[in-house]
This record gives structure tokens, C-alpha cells and sequence, in this order.
């Protein structure tokens, strides 16, 4: 276990109140590798209690706080920036975030670079044959994953772009599937039975 000694009720306290965080209210500089399925097992318990405690309430007070959750046919993440291994590193692990949630990837691609290149003087007062030619590449990686949830959409973004490099840039596009409007549906169908008539 650990080598301080921490009340009991103060972690379960703090436990309930960060949910499932448990291991953030423990001190994580004092314990050995052996307290970690303490903690494991422990934030399993508490993700159940809460779990319980939302089925517990009335099936009307769970319908009201329950939204109807986007769907996205694709997801497409392009990321750009100046170095390519840096961006082939990130594809690498974007790709396996996605693998471990179990996030079907369509396809990837990696567009062609970008040349800009600007010409200058040297200097302010120098003379038209003392010209200096800078030059600034973009690269491309592009990564599609199709059918997620707005939840599971969120939460991979939103962990992949606070791992984002220095210097890289993403750009989201998302394709979402809506219902057809009602002025676009066909007309319901007459039933058989006076259709006969």
C-alpha cells in the first residue's frame, strides 16, 4: 500500500465526489505500483454506485435528462504542420487512441506538401542583387473515422487535441446523419383494409 497513511473517510469522500477520478485524491508520490488495483478496483465500485443511483430515480426524471445523441457518418481530422515526422508520429497515435476505443477508421491520406516561398533584400538598405529566398513547407496528414456517436466524438477529439504537438495545426469536419425533415417525407401509406373499399 502506501507509505503515508491517509483516513479512510476523507478518500472515500473525496472518491465519491471525483466519480470515477479516484486516483487523483490519493497521493500518487507516495504509493508503490502495489496500490494501484486498490485504486482500480475502487473506481469500478464507485462508477457502479453512480451507475445505481441513476437507475434508482423515477424512469420519467431519466427520460427528461436523456438527449437524443448525434450520430456522425465521418469524422475527419487533418493535421498540418512544418515537420513530417512529427505529424506521421501523431497520425501513429491517433490512430492507435482510436483502435483502443474501438473507432473504425475509413481511411488515410496524406496530401501533398505545400511550398511558400518569399523573396527579400537582405537588409533594408541593400542593393536589388542582394536578394534572400525563404522558404516554408506545410505538410499534410489526413485520418477519417465513420459511425461515432456526438459522446464518443467528443471525448476522442477532445483527448487527441490536448495531446496536439508544438506546431501542428487540426482542422475537424464533421458529416452528421439528421432525419429527413417532415415536409420532405412521402405521404404515410393508406392501409390495406380501406384501400380495398
Amino acid at each position: 500500500m502506501c507509505s503515508r497513511i491517509i483516513p479512510i473517510a476523507r478518500a472515500l469522500c473525496s472518491a465519491s465526489r471525483l466519480g470515477g477520478r479516484v486516483s487523483s485524491c490519493l497521493p500518487q508520490t507516495q504509493c508503490t505500483g502495489r496500490s494501484v488495483p486498490f485504486i482500480k478496483s475502487f473506481s469500478r465500485y464507485s462508477t457502479l454506485t453512480q451507475a445505481s443511483e441513476t437507475l434508482d430515480r423515477n424512469p420519467t426524471e431519466a427520460s427528461q435528462d436523456d438527449e437524443v445523441d448525434k450520430l456522425y457518418k465521418y469524422v475527419e481530422v487533418e493535421v498540418r504542420g512544418h515537420d513530417p515526422a512529427v505529424l506521421r508520429s501523431y497520425k501513429w497515435y491517433a490512430l492507435e487512441t482510436a483502435r483502443h476505443l474501438e473507432i473504425k477508421v475509413a481511411k488515410t491520406w496524406e496530401p501533398k506538401k505545400v511550398h511558400k516561398r518569399l523573396t527579400t533584400l537582405k537588409s533594408a538598405f541593400a542593393k536589388k542583387k542582394y536578394l534572400v529566398q525563404y522558404e516554408a513547407r506545410t505538410y499534410f496528414q489526413v485520418m477519417q473515422f465513420q459511425h461515432l456517436t456526438g459522446s464518443t466524438a467528443d471525448t476522442f477529439l477532445e483527448y487527441i487535441q490536448r495531446n496536439l504537438p508544438e506546431g501542428v495545426a487540426m482542422k475537424v469536419t464533421k458529416t452528421q446523419i439528421e432525419q429527413l425533415p417532415e415536409y420532405v417525407k412521402p405521404p404515410a401509406q393508406i392501409e390495406d383494409g380501406s384501400a380495398s373499399k
